[in-house]
């Protein structure tokens, strides 16, 4: 490597990161420990270390190719939700950034909303030299809604006893009551966990994670904003096979889903939301299935 090669990649400086703790809620203390070690030239102005917040979100986009026919693309956009950082003279050692999260801060979730940890060496005319960490920002459980207002039910199926909001990781219990007008011929009896991302061009004010009724209803679906949902269908469980169910008797049927331990956990920012819901369906041959559904705070 020459001369003017180092100067470009940043010379012989090297930095690292480390984060305490590794996960942190909303209003909680982050500690960022940089070590800058290697050569310091005369390139090098200062270190810098922060924590950015982004949002990411979907649009369509339309053009029209060479035949003049609309093509339709979807396209990733960013927006800044928050930044803070700290300088630092230039000197090679080790060295701490204390942060704050701030008390209303979204959580981190794939594709939606990404917390990272960062530091860099400034350097004038030169590459600099950075280095990232992903900062998982999750709600703690004494934020969230302790239970439901009711048991949702449809067409002779309810659910009972489902939690208002699980943690990423561990199982989401209940369960589906059966009590059918008519009888029914069933294939299967199934209960699906569903991650739901929606997201919107046109900016949202002011908007939280909800305990129970979901954003889409309450803006995303009103003023005719332009939007993309991308339904994900995460678990299935069967709960029972081919059967009947005899009109005028109940049944319950118990279940427990396995929440994946890197879920995407519900949030929400200026463009988008992650929401998820509990399904349970009844699958009918030569007939319509039978469902009901309940929103579910995973954090």
């Amino acid at each position: 490597m020459g001369f003017l090669d180092k100067l470009k990649a940043g010379g012989d400086a090297t930095i690292g990161v480390s984060l305490e703790p590794g996960d942190v809620t909303p209003g909680a203390e982050v500690v960022l420990r940089v070590d800058v070690g290697g050569d310091i030239d005369d390139k090098c102005r200062a270190v810098r270390a922060g924590i950015t917040c982004t949002g990411h979100y979907l649009v369509k986009e339309r053009d029209r190719d060479a035949d003049g026919d609309v093509d339709v693309d979807e396209v990733w956009r960013t927006v800044d939700i928050h930044e803070e950082a700290h300088e630092f003279p230039v000197a090679v050692g080790p060295l701490q950034a204390h942060f704050t999260v701030p008390p209303g801060a979204q959580p981190s979730s794939e594709d939606a909303v990404e917390w990272t940890a960062w530091a860099r060496i400034d350097r004038e005319k030169g590459r600099d030299v950075v280095e990232r960490l992903p900062l998982p920002v999750r709600f703690g459980p004494d934020t969230m809604p302790a239970e439901r207002p009711g048991d949702p039910s449809n067409e002779g199926l309810t659910l009972l006893d489902v939690p208002a909001a699980v943690r990423a990781g561990e199982p989401l219990t209940g369960t589906l009551g059966v009590s059918l007008a008519d009888d029914a011929k069933v294939t299967a009896a199934r209960i699906r966990l569903h991650r739901r991302r929606t997201y919107v061009a046109d900016t949202i004010e002011g908007v939280g994670v909800s305990g129970g009724q979901s954003l889409v209803a309450d803006l995303f679906l009103g003023g005719g904003a332009s939007r993309i949902v991308k339904d994900d269908e995460v678990t299935e469980v069967d709960l029972a096979g081919k059967r009947s169910f005899e009109p005028g008797q109940s049944e319950r049927l118990e279940f427990s889903v396995a929440v994946p331990a890197d879920a995407g956990p519900s949030t929400t920012h200026q463009h988008g939301q992650v929401d998820w819901r509990v399904e349970a369906v009844l699958d009918r041959r030569m007939r319509g299935d039978l469902s009901v559904e309940a929103p579910v705070v995973v954090f």
